[in-house]
Order: structure tokens, then sequence, then C-alpha cells
């Protein structure tokens, strides 16, 4: 095809791609993965159509989706015939990979006569209640087949169009302090609602001790951190918010630098990072927990995985509090955040705080609702919450930081509640 330009000889080699229907059926492949599929060079040569998007895109792409309901929506391509005899193709849907979806075309067949072009427009419906929580990957895909009405049309030759979708059923709680919690009262309630989510959610109550101003940074730019303990179970676990949205959070590293000496001087860093990154300098795509003590950044270890939920802007950082030479006689530290483009995809950037938190991992001074509260779609749920006085004048806190994974990403994905705690604190939060 000499005479065709660049993008209808590029449409002509991927619109005629193969996939064995063996791997459909059985779900081994997926367009995420194995793309429109293998190239078929004497297809490709052979086809007298192509099929693109206004944009000569050819595959349809319905983007990320953060649902609190069914998601339906269109998108249509072009098929165009440069062949001097009409073709009449039939269209089907085919999907792939999990089945939480179905399609519905504009026509079951569709024809094209020389040198002439039709559309063919494509409605996806994803119901909420099938897509799951944010710990799992999910995707909606498949491809839009079109098979030759007879042998002789096209020359044989069938096309194919994949589509793709990445859902994420949403959650949609929010937590409400008692009147007068701090300021005028020492205990308080979280009254905790999940209003028109799309599937139950936890709120895990931090105590919140720092905040960012850098949102241009994106999924770089750290919004808030807080800290919780459990000191039965023995650990202390930092949860870092973003301003954007991660896609793949392990090419990025999120830094807490702990001070447990008293100095001023972090003796310790907990870093959430890729794990073969940090041990061979290849990323693996685990995404861990690694404390390390400073200032050398040495003598590493890594006992738990970082939680960063799929599509999300919150990461969770557990450590074990022995490691960090924590104690009830010794029980208060303090700590920093920062932030860095490891991988260099936005050039190196980087995200330090300003300013320190301190927290008493054995006794903190606002309680943290040990450990969260799980609220059905439409519920409500309460939790008790407490200020320790005189632990609050070592160890203040912002306030709450309460953390949903499953809420969009985002600022929802960690409610910032601030507390105010006598005339100096509420001074100092003013300026």
């Amino acid at each position: 095809h000499p005479d065709w330009d660049n993008g209808e000889q590029r449409a002509a080699i991927i619109n005629t791609a193969t996939i064995a229907p063996t791997k459909v059926n059985n779900s081994t492949y997926k367009v995420s993965r194995g793309g429109a599929g293998e190239v078929s060079a004497v297809s490709a040569v052979r086809t007298q159509a192509t099929a693109t998007t206004d944009d000569e895109a050819t595959a349809l792409s319905f983007g990320f989706n953060e649902l609190t309901h069914d998601f339906t929506g269109s998108l249509k391509f072009q098929i165009t015939n440069h062949g001097a005899a009409p073709i009449t193709f039939n269209a089907s849907a085919v999907p792939d990979g999990g089945r939480l979806h179905t399609v519905t075309l504009s026509a079951p067949s569709v024809t094209i006569g020389p040198e002439d072009s039709a559309n063919l427009k494509v409605t996806l419906s994803v119901k909420a209640a099938d897509v799951g929580s944010a710990f799992g990957f999910r995707e909606v895909s498949g491809a839009i087949q079109l098979t030759p009405a007879a042998p002789g049309m096209n020359g044989g030759v069938s096309l194919r169009v994949p589509y793709f979708m990445v859902p994420r059923a949403r959650s949609n709680v929010a937590t409400e302090l008692s009147k007068g919690f701090g300021k005028d009262s020492l205990t308080g309630t979280a009254t905790i609602t999940n209003a028109n989510g799309a599937r139950s959610g936890v709120a895990d109550l931090y105590a919140w001790g720092l905040e960012g101003k850098d949102r241009k940074l994106g999924e770089l730019g750290i919004r808030a951190v807080g800290a919780r303990t459990n000191p039965t179970g023995g650990t202390l676990t930092f949860a870092v918010n973003t301003f954007g949205r991660f896609v793949t959070p392990n090419v990025n590293e999120y830094d807490i630098l702990i001070d447990t000496s008293g100095t001023g001087t972090p003796n310790w860093v907990l870093a959430a990072g890729d794990l073969g990154k940090f041990s061979a300098n290849s990323y693996d795509g685990t995404y861990a927990s690694v404390l390390c003590d400073l200032p050398k950044a040495a003598n590493c270890t890594s006992k738990y995985l970082a939680t960063a939920p799929f599509n999300g802007s919150t990461i969770l950082l557990k450590v074990d509090i022995a490691d960090l030479g924590l104690t009830a006689a010794n029980p208060r530290f303090s700590y920093t955040a920062a932030s860095f483009d490891v991988r260099g995809d936005r050039g190196h950037v980087s995200d330090v705080l300003e300013g320190t938190a301190k927290f008493n991992a054995f006794s903190p001074a606002i309680s943290t609702g040990q450990f969260n509260s799980a609220v059905d779609v439409n519920a409500t749920v309460t939790a008790s919450v407490s200020i320790d006085a005189a632990e609050w004048e070592q160890t203040p806190a912002l306030g709450l930081m309460v953390v949903t994974a499953d809420n969009r990403a985002g600022a929802a994905q960690a409610q910032l509640i601030r507390v105010r705690r006598g005339q100096q604190d509420e001074e100092g939060q003013q300026g």
C-alpha cells in the first residue's frame, strides 16, 4: 500500500494482529499485556480496510474511572474502505480476562462503500458492585471483532479494535468530630459515614503530624503525614498522603526521617521504595518499607511491604517499634518526611517538608481509635477519641488524619481534621 500514509499503514498492521481463540477463552490473554495481538504480515498487506478513532488511535481507551455508581460510557471508531469494492463486516465484542462488563454495539454489521468510511459506536457498561477494593488491580478489556460477511470480502481478513478501562469502586467515607473536642473537651466522638459509596470503607485514624504545600508535584507532593501505633503488636505505622494519584509508586521513594535520640538530627530513615532497587539496583516491583540507620543510610532491613493501593495517593509504611530502639521508658521521637523521583521520570524532583512532628509510640497524645472502623454503604458508625493533656504538651498533633484507601484518590483518601488544644496551640495553628 505505497499510497497509504503512515497512520493507515500502522493501522493495517495493528488491526490485523491476531489472538489465538484458546488464549481468549481461557483468560490467558489480556489487552494490557498482549496489546492488539501478534502481527500477521500477510493479513496486514492483504487488508483493504482499517479501523481508527478520530485521532488515528487503534484502540478504545475508556480510561481510569473511580465509581460510586454503575458506569456506562460510549466511544466510536471509523472503519475506512480504501479499496474499489464494498465491504460488509459483522461486528461482535470479545471480552478477555475478568468479565466484569458488558459491551453493546450500535449495529451488528457495517457496510462500507469503496473509498468511504462508516462509524461504529461501542458502549461499555460496568457494575460498581462487581469491582473489588483498591487493594487489587482491576481491568476491563477485550476487542471489537470485525469479520468479513463473505469469504471474498477484504481478502478474507478480519480486523480487531481493542478496548480497555481501569475501574475502581470507591467508598465515600467521611468523619466528623463532636463539637468542642480538643479545645473544650479531652474526650469526644468521631461520627463516620459512608453516604452513597459504591462499597464499604475502613476509616483508619492516625495522629496527623505534618502538612505539605507543593500541589504541583502531584504524586510526589506530600500533602500530609500521620502516625499511629500498635504497642501490643510491637509496630508503628506512618501514612503518607500525596496531592496526586500515583500509577507506579515503586519508581518513587517516600522517606520518614526519624529522630529517636532527641538531638534534632534524624538517626533513622524509614523509606518506601522498590526493594529490588534498594538491594540490587534493579527494579523488581516489590514495594517495601526499608529501615536504615543514619547518617550513612546503612544496615538496612526490610520486614514489611509498603501498602500502596492501586491508582491511589496514600502509602503506609510499617516498622517494628523495637527496631527504632523505642521502649515504654523511652517512647518519644520526632520525624519529618521527603519524597524523591528515583527513576527520573519527572526530572528527579523531590519534596522535603518543613518542620517536624512529635509522637509517643506507646501513649499517643491523641488516640487513634485502635485500630479502624469499617463502614458499610450508607451506614454510620462512631468511634471514641481522646486527648492525653500531659502528653499533648510534649508531643502535640495537628489533629486526626482519617485514612480510607477505598475513597477517591487525593484529599478524600486522607481526611484532615484539625484539633486545637489550648490558647498557645490555637495561636500557632492560626499562624
